[in-house]
């Protein structure tokens, strides 16, 4: 598997109460695996994993993001 990174707003799902990537094009990604603790909603982000397209999620948003960590960003008002 293709190891990514993506950049996006940490958001928590209104539906599953779970992670998710939010990223500028309007993709959702929801995240499996550990999100830091010191991280909050609407934080922007840089996220590295995997991208599991034969995975879902309860929030049927997108393909799910295998979490391997996630770095906060410094807000730079355009997210790519």
């Amino acid at each position: 598997m293709v190891q990514v990174h993506l950049d996006g707003v940490l958001r928590i799902s209104p539906f599953s109460g779970a992670w998710v990537l939010e990223r500028r094009d309007g993709t959702v990604y929801p995240l499996r695996g550990e999100v830091d603790s010191g991280l909050r909603d609407g934080d922007p982000v840089r996220v590295f994993g995997v991208v599991r397209h034969d995975l879902a999620s309860i929030d049927m948003t997108g393909p799910v993001l295998d979490v391997d960590r996630v770095e906060k960003q410094q807000h730079s008002g355009s997210l790519s």
